[in-house]
């Protein structure tokens, strides 16, 4: 800033350098300093996270843990255990009681999606009946166990 022999007032963009006023930091890119810490990050699933993006590695090599960015690798057996150590979701109810109501028959019941019937096949209320190609998701049918567990809940639930 200066003062005109006018008596006006300039405020200079580019002001001389100047010992007193400490220089500003260099402008960054953005995302520069997220990629700089992620590159300098010493944690082994930062770094591991960091190989499986660039195709270095394949999912089934990474290890278990919480990941920086907030994805869940389980352990092996890990994930059963907290669906068994959990009680039954409302989905898990709903997808029960159409397993139940179609026992006997093969298609696709409402409310069992694939992560509900993977915990009700985990839990021993389901059981795959009727494998399918590649790709495609097979029959479930009821257990005799999820027939006893659908039993109860109805008795219970008014």
């Amino acid at each position: 800033m200066r003062i005109l022999p006018d008596g006006t007032i300039c405020i200079d963009p580019y002001p001389a350098e100047d010992a007193a006023v400490p220089a500003a930091a260099p402008r960054r890119r953005f995302g520069e300093r997220l990629a700089q810490r992620a590159s300098e990050s010493t944690d082994p699933l930062a770094l591991a996270l960091e190989q499986w993006k660039r195709g270095e590695i394949t999912w089934e090599q990474l290890p278990p843990g919480r990941y920086p960015d907030g994805m869940r690798v389980y352990a092996k057996g890990e994930w059963e255990a907290e669906v068994l150590a959990s009680p039954l979701q409302k989905r898990e109810r709903t997808a029960l009681e159409a397993y139940f109501k179609a026992k006997g028959t093969i298609g696709y019941v409402k409310g069992g999606g694939i992560m509900t019937t993977e915990r009700l096949a985990v839990r021993g209320y389901v059981e795959i009946i009727q494998t399918r190609p590649d790709g495609r998701v097979p029959y479930y049918g009821i257990t005799p166990a999820g027939e006893a567990e659908w039993l109860r809940l109805a008795s219970i639930e008014p």
